[in-house]
């Protein structure tokens, strides 16, 4: 343990939790939970690497606080009562570079490294970006061959690195469709095996469904042949790549860490964990790019793109036309929002999202320079969850608006 990572919890007493290795993710509490997925890294059978931060520290000021009153599903909500029904663990409101809201729950706290489920991906479709800008990866209609040579000649080999990232491989395992957890047999697999070719023996089973681009799957399998792609284009490890090109220049305040298969493979999919001001870090850092200020060296619409979400994910990809997140679209490791409707939408400001299992979340919205991040104990997953959670984003974005109005006016009344 580095001097870093003494400042966070370590496994100890539990009380009246029952921890074993084998957790039921089906029917655990929301306090259990939190407590599992803060010590994901010594509950969970796979090694971590750690990803880490630089000398620069992004600082957040603290702003005006702001609460909400409206009603969800039937429920009159406010931030507090929202978090307790739906078992969100943690919550950060940033805009204009000020904290205006922040909430822990069920023993999270502001060092605690919460594990963020597919948040990964959009860190590793960033990262992904930054090869290309980089040169290390000459475009997204590269196919997956020409920087993993081992999966030429399967079904993966002739795809290209734009239809891997947006879920649209048209490939699958033999088995027929992904369970709603893939990872399940790619541990049975590889993951324990130390055969750093295993996991690629594994890949090299699936098959062709449907031609690249023409139908959306959400698979994380996709997202570790990403981080195969980006390994080999870089040549050093993945969270190796993020911690220099994301991690240290985005200003974070801790190592953040990756799962890794016992071949010492980042899977680029899932399993990393972070805190909830670095996540707001992140999200900021992501809205420097879209507005042009500095930010992740991507191409230069890489994030336009997403935002623009009526303009790239459409079809099979648009907002509202994938059933496991209602109302999202995805482009390229993000998910999408609706805009131009009879009322409000946060695609209206541009926002796109990072999300993940049980409802972890990173909204950017940057018409309002404003970060949303979210950690979740959720007992259950389900669709649904996004969508309230998306409303709640929803109901604080024009809570914010309506309070920065109210301020305007009384500095106008009092000039």
């Amino acid at each position: 343990m580095s001097a870093d990572d003494s400042k966070f919890e370590t496994m100890g007493p539990i009380g009246t939790f029952v921890l074993a290795r084998e957790v039921d993710y089906l029917s655990t509490p929301p306090a259990q939970r939190a407590f599992v997925f803060r010590h994901m890294d010594e509950v969970e059978h796979n090694p971590t690497r750690q990803v880490r931060h630089g000398d620069f520290l992004r600082e957040l000021s603290t702003g005006t606080p702001i609460d909400i009153d409206v009603v969800i599903d039937g429920n009159r909500e406010n931030i507090d009562s929202f978090m307790d029904r739906y078992g969100l663990a943690a919550l950060i409101v940033v805009k204009d570079g000020k904290v205006r809201a922040e909430r822990y729950k069920f023993g999270n706290m502001p060092s605690s490294r919460m594990v963020v489920q597919s948040v990964t991906k959009s860190v590793a479709s960033t990262a992904l970006g930054i090869a290309i800008y980089n040169g290390k990866i000459a475009s997204l209609d590269d196919t997956i061959s020409k920087y993993v040579p081992e999966l030429n000649g399967t079904a993966y080999g002739a795809v290209t690195i734009r239809a891997i990232a947006n879920m649209t491989s048209g490939v699958r395992p033999p088995h027929g469709p992904a369970p709603s957890n893939p990872l399940e047999d790619t541990l049975r697999v590889a993951y324990y095996d130390t055969d750093k070719n295993a996991v690629l023996r594994w890949l090299a089973t699936h098959e062709t469904y449907a031609e690249p681009g023409a139908a959306y799957e959400y698979t994380d399998i996709n997202y570790y042949v990403v981080s195969f792609v980006v390994t080999r284009a870089v040549c050093m490890p993945l969270a190796q790549y993020i911690s220099e090109k994301i991690w240290k220049p985005a200003g974070m305040e801790h190592d953040a860490f990756m799962r890794t298969t016992h071949a010492g493979q980042e899977d680029g999919h899932g399993g990393m964990a972070m805190t909830l001001r670095d996540m707001a870090r992140f999200g900021m850092f992501v809205m420097d790019a879209v507005k042009g200020e500095r930010g992740p060296d991507v191409p230069a619409d890489w994030f336009a793109t997403i935002s623009r979400a009526q303009t790239s994910s459409t079809g099979v990809r648009a907002p509202g036309a994938i059933d496991l997140a209602p109302d999202f679209g995805y482009e390229l490791g993000w998910w999408t929002l609706p805009r131009g409707r009879d009322y409000y939408e946060l695609g209206d400001d541009g926002s796109f999202a990072a999300l993940g299992y049980y409802g972890q979340a990173i909204y950017i919205v940057p018409g309002q320079n404003t970060i949303i991040a979210l950690q979740s104990a959720n007992t259950y997953h389900n669709p649904e969850l996004f969508l309230r959670e998306k409303k709640l984003t929803t109901a604080i974005v024009l809570g914010l608006k309506e309070n920065d109005r109210e301020s305007l006016q009384c500095i106008s009344c009092h000039a």
